[in-house]
């Protein structure tokens, strides 16, 4: 396994689903990621602007060029349809 190797400082999950396979915020397409918060946080120099990473299955972070666009708040309440 790659995390195992000494040469390696961080290892994690990543997906990513293209706004082109049918999810959908109020009918907007929608792409969708997921990393996990330590290893986002170690790998990219960029830190959220307000808010922590999800601890649950309900929560989400958004871009800030997703915030407009989808009128959202941080605390708002989005429903992702497929």
């Amino acid at each position: 396994m790659i995390q195992t190797r000494p040469e390696v400082k961080c290892s994690s999950w990543y997906g990513y689903v293209k706004e082109t396979y049918g999810f959908s915020v109020d009918g907007k397409p929608i792409a969708i990621a997921g990393i996990d918060g330590r290893a986002y946080a170690s790998m990219f120099e960029h830190e959220l602007v307000e808010g922590n990473f999800p601890t649950s299955d309900n929560e989400i972070v958004l871009s800030e060029s997703a915030k407009p666009i989808l009128k959202a708040e941080l605390g708002d309440e989005i429903t992702v349809g497929a």
